[in-house]
């Protein structure tokens, strides 16, 4: 008897590959009574924005995906025909949906028992559509004549310095990462069979490309850990209409994290992510702003994958 879909909300993921759900937290009234002019953290809005795949808010839409614990129906935007979460993170095709874009050979959509244990191993925290790269080896290709390769290089070389990955050319590898010219920044989470693409728009930034390369092998954004209230306060009226899904959090039972909170990860939204007006929308407890650095990897964004590879 196969196993009833349950249904996932569209989540805040954080980390390998597939499980139950996460919830949108309401607000409160601790929140709803903030005045949109109080605090000394209310101040103009840096360029330091989250990497996206498109300005544009899409409809929600929800397909059925197969995971490690079982078939699941997850709601995602729909943007130019890619399932999009968190404003960076993209989906393969559901299960019975063929890929329209070509982005995946096979895309994430196999019976959970042809999965192996060590194929579905994922990383800190939801067991997300998504598996590790055998032996922590990335096969890549850099189309010819792409922008700025050195950007990709450079990210690379900085994670390979500070955590077992290795990026290796590809020769016949099956499973491997590319690239193309985008409109924005954005990517699969973790090895998704075949061809796997990351989009990289001209204004993504050498921190901007680690992000994204985090996101391949396995790394969800850091605000979507299941303790993050502990850490950092979410300032919803600030949102903008249709983003509030970017803020949600994976449930205690749902994560394994393999590292402790850190405001400074390369990972971590900053402020004014998504912010409808100028204002910020994610703070540290007692108000301080958050960076969303996208300078390199943290020590404990190196520890985590390092625990997971």
């Amino acid at each position: 008897m196969s196993p009833t879909p349950r249904i996932l909300s569209p989540l805040a993921l954080a980390l390998a590959l597939l499980a139950p759900a996460c919830a949108l937290e309401d607000p409160g009234e601790g929140d709803l009574s903030l005045s949109p002019d109080a605090g000394a953290d209310e101040v103009e809005a840096e360029a330091n924005q989250p990497e996206r795949f498109s300005d544009r808010v899409g409809p929600v839409k929800s397909g059925l995906f197969y995971t490690t614990t079982g078939p699941v129906t997850l709601e995602y935007e729909e943007i130019d025909g890619h399932r999009v979460f968190e404003g960076d993170i993209l989906l393969p095709p559901p299960a019975g949906e063929a890929s329209s874009t070509g982005d995946l050979a096979i895309g994430a959509v196999a019976p959970i028992e042809e999965l192996g244990e060590e194929e579905g191993e994922g990383g800190e925290l939801l067991r997300i559509v998504g598996r590790k790269w055998k032996r922590g080896k990335v096969p890549y290709v850099i189309p010819k004549n792409f922008p700025n390769k050195s950007r990709i290089l450079w990210a690379m070389s900085h994670i390979e310095n500070r955590a077992g990955v290795d990026f290796v050319r590809r020769r016949r590898q099956r499973d491997f990462i590319t690239f193309r010219r985008s409109s924005g920044c954005a990517s699969y989470v973790g090895r998704q069979g075949g061809r796997q693409i990351i989009y990289l728009a001209g204004g993504c930034s050498r921190g901007n490309t680690v992000h994204e390369l985090l996101h391949a092998v396995g790394i969800f954004h850091e605000q979507s850990r299941p303790n993050r209230n502990n850490h950092v306060t979410i300032r919803w009226r600030n949102i903008e209409p249709g983003r509030r899904h970017n803020f949600r959090k994976v449930s205690a039972a749902d994560s394994n994290p393999l590292s402790t909170y850190d405001v400074g990860s390369i990972m971590h939204y900053g402020s004014y992510a998504f912010s409808r007006n100028g204002r910020p929308t994610i703070v540290r407890r007692g108000g301080g702003l958050i960076s969303g650095q996208r300078d390199g990897m943290s020590q404990r964004d190196a520890q985590g994958l390092n625990k997971m590879y």
